[in-house]
């Protein structure tokens, strides 16, 4: 098949495949499956647009391909390489300057950029979990990581013994973590240099990063996810460099270092993180099998360092709350009752009417999210964590009789991770952070806002007000939109053609950690809205786009 032939299978496969999610979705938006949305204008936009979007993504790949220039970046990055594997203990001595010089610049501008969207937000942005978590880090560890519980509670708990007030210690955290990030993504631009990546492409993904609103919002902002997403986005980029690098970076002291460190981070601060870590470890292995005691070591070393604060919090606070883990399962059960209940077993009724009653199941039901059944009035939460295996073997029993009604929830629940949908979400939901409480209603969690207020914590922007209520409207109106799932899945989808196109297969490898995140998600997640859950998705790929110009890796 010729290049024109195949770019043209390409497109139409896409544009295909696009077009068909674009009309379920449609039907899927509402609590019941619907053709009210169905336009076959719109059905043909979809088509067309869909399908120039990936023919000018592949065509810009053929051309950057044949670059009269392609070599010579190629040669030029084989040159500048970023540690020899002799002398690794001298890594940071074999550095080029100007790398140097381009992550002083970089980390410069990240870090002034982001402050002023944390000036503008200040003291804190966050969500209601932080309260939990700084107030009882130890007892709240079966739902959310112990490490991130202990950093934070611990310095901001400490701090407020020396000064009566929590603001220094959700600062200086906020600062830290914001230097982090700026730190990983600098690092990231500076060493893509070594790779023959040109400079006014890193200036670009440094640009994006630093004012796109939803990056900028998660390098400050207090919720878990924020350190998991930036570990998840360094695990990835060095799984990148594992994979396709011909030198031996597994001799080089601080890429070791880097990957354990990233490996941990990945794993510790997300839940659904931990069995995604244990599923990459024999990939590792495997990509890192020429030298693989040093693979082995940093296997080993992580999981001993993931597994015991997962002994530690299971030791203190109990076991992980089972009715966390199976959102989707809760989900589908609450819409066959509603929906079908004649395919529902009276076993299995019993069963579920022993956490709220069967009528109480069809009037909460949210067809968005369960959390209005897990909290609901009622609920006992225990009548599902203490029958973990017989509520597993009831869901799964009923499958059968149950599949077209579970197909119709599964689909109607998971809609926003696939629906590339423009319309700004109507609340926040979790998806970006501009106050201490950002999904809080005024009415809500009186006694709450109380007691921060009582420890200095009111929302108090730095800069002057006209300029602060600015930024705020810009990342509100821009977060409201694009802190959307469904949009960065689809780019992630065009990513991962263009990777296949150009048989860059390591950009496979590179979106490992963050594919296997959102399929745990869409198997466990008891909302697909919030955007927190996958923050990682922007940077991943807008990396990924640039990446696909790695000329070392043709």
């Amino acid at each position: 098949m010729n290049i024109r032939s195949r770019k043209l299978a390409y497109t139409v496969a896409f544009a295909f495949v696009f077009t068909f999610f674009s009309l379920l979705a449609r039907f899927s938006r509402g609590p019941v499956f619907s053709t009210a949305n169905f336009s076959f204008p719109l059905l043909l936009l979809n088509l067309v647009l869909s399908a120039l979007a990936i023919y000018f993504l592949l065509t810009y790949l053929d051309t950057s391909a044949n670059s009269p220039c392609s070599r010579q970046i190629l040669q030029t990055s084989r040159r500048n390489r970023f540690a020899s594997p002799r002398g690794t203990h001298r890594v940071l001595a074999t550095i080029p300057s100007s790398a140097r010089r381009d992550f002083l610049q970089f980390f410069l501008v990240l870090v002034l950029s982001w402050s002023v969207f944390f000036l503008s937000f200040w003291p804190l942005a966050s969500m209601n979990d932080i309260y939990f978590i700084i107030k009882i880090p130890v007892a709240i560890s079966n739902q959310h990581p112990l490490p991130y519980n202990l950093l934070l509670g611990g310095l901001v708990r400490g701090l407020d013994l020396l000064t009566g007030s929590y603001v220094p210690g959700v600062v200086i955290f906020a600062i830290l973590q914001m230097l982090l990030w700026a730190m990983i993504l600098a690092g990231i631009a500076a060493h893509l240099g070594l790779r023959g990546i040109s400079l006014h492409k890193r200036w670009i993904l440094v640009f994006f990063c630093a004012f796109t609103p939803l990056v900028a919002n998660y390098s400050f902002a207090l919720v878990k996810d924020s350190l998991s997403t930036i570990f998840t986005i360094l695990l990835s980029y060095l799984i990148y460099l594992l994979c396709n690098d011909s030198r031996s970076l597994l001799l080089n002291r601080f890429f070791r270092v880097a990957l354990l460190v990233s490996l941990v981070g990945f794993a510790l601060f997300r839940n659904n993180a931990t069995v995604v870590f244990f599923a990459l470890l024999p990939l590792l292995i495997f990509w890192g099998r020429k030298y693989l005691r040093q693979i082995i070591a940093i296997c080993a070393i992580s999981s001993i360092l993931v597994i015991l604060p997962l002994r530690l919090s299971a030791h203190l606070a109990g076991k992980h709350k089972f009715v966390e883990s199976v959102g989707i399962p809760l989900q589908l059960i609450a819409h066959s009752l509603k929906e079908s209940p004649e395919c529902v077993s009276e076993s299995s009724k019993r069963l579920y009417s022993s956490a709220i009653p069967i009528e109480s199941w069809k009037k909460l039901y949210d067809a968005k999210t369960v959390d209005r059944i897990k909290y609901g009035p009622g609920f006992k939460p225990e009548a599902i964590n203490s029958r973990s295996k017989q509520f597993l073997e009831s869901f799964i029993t009923d499958a059968p009789s149950c599949a077209t009604s579970y197909l119709q929830g599964y689909l109607l629940h998971t809609q926003p991770a696939w629906d590339f949908d423009l319309r700004p979400h109507k609340e926040q939901t979790q998806s970006y952070f501009n106050r201490p409480f950002s999904n809080l209603k005024p009415t809500d969690w009186k006694k709450i806002r109380q007691f921060y207020q009582s420890k200095g914590i009111t929302y108090s922007p730095l800069l002057p007000t006209s300029f602060a209520k600015t930024i705020d409207t810009l990342t509100v109106s821009f977060s409201q939109i694009f802190g959307k799932i469904g949009i960065w899945f689809w780019a992630w989808i065009l990513l991962i053609v263009g990777a296949v196109y150009s048989r860059r297969w390591p950009i496979l490898a590179f979106s490992l950690p963050g594919l296997l995140m959102w399929v745990t998600l869409m198997l466990t997640s008891p909302t697909m809205i919030p955007f927190r859950y996958f923050a990682f998705a922007p940077v991943l790929v807008a990396l990924g786009l640039i990446l696909l110009n790695d000329r070392r890796a043709a």
